[in-house]
């Protein structure tokens, strides 16, 4: 096997890898900092479920207390039994890294344009379903709650102000993973073209050169 091809196939096998060990990490989390949580209080978000993030012993709570603030302002449960996604994605996830050893193993024209689109398709879907998910949480509120605040739209990234909150949020190990899985993909893609385009000039080279 030619080190190009070796490469190649150590690339998507490396993709897949991460791809996998990217669901043993958090995705996205979100702190919230108030007078009565004076050392915070947050929650994580993997591929296959809610939970606490990482650092919850030193904070004065975690998913749990995140859940009994949203009921007070009538927001619905974050769990795993409440979103579809936390079903879907894991599934989805599996299937991109063994489509990546597929196109290891079979090396076509078409194969790692193949997982390029697929796992394109994939974090386009990601983004759009975390966006709506956030937006769908803030602005769909139960009019009977205890406590009344206006629709509002967390935040995806960075510091926000949130009534007497001030919330944190940002991405994690989970989604760096996918990311750098992603521009491995990419760096195999990019291999088959040049190495095709050379093939296909040696194939038509005139006789002799």
């Amino acid at each position: 096997m030619k080190p190009v091809a070796v490469a190649r196939f150590l690339i998507l096998v490396a993709a897949a890898a991460l791809i996998i060990v990217s669901m043993r990490y958090p995705m996205w989390y979100m702190y919230l900092d108030s007078n009565n949580f004076p050392n915070g209080i947050g929650m994580s978000v993997w591929a296959t479920h809610p939970g606490d993030p990482e650092d919850i012993a030193q904070l004065d709570g975690g998913l749990k207390e995140v859940n009994v603030l949203n009921h007070f302002i009538g927001m619905k449960e974050i769990s795993k039994e409440t979103m579809l996604i936390f079903t879907v994605l894991p599934v989805v996830l599996v299937i991109a890294a063994i489509a990546c050893v597929a196109a290891a193993l079979f090396r076509r024209k078409w194969t790692s344009l193949a997982v390029v689109i697929l796992f394109a398709a994939i974090s386009v879907g990601g983004v759009i379903v975390l966006v709506y998910s956030l937006y769908s949480f803030g602005h769909h509120l139960d009019p009977t709650a205890a406590i009344k605040i206006d629709p509002f739209m967390p935040g995806i990234y960075g510091e926000h102000q949130l009534a007497q909150f001030t919330t944190y949020s940002n991405f994690y190990w989970g989604t760096y993973l996918l990311v750098i899985a992603f521009l491995l993909i990419l760096a195999a893609w990019v291999i088959d073209i040049i190495s095709f385009r050379r093939e296909r000039e040696g194939l038509t080279a005139p006789p002799g050169e």
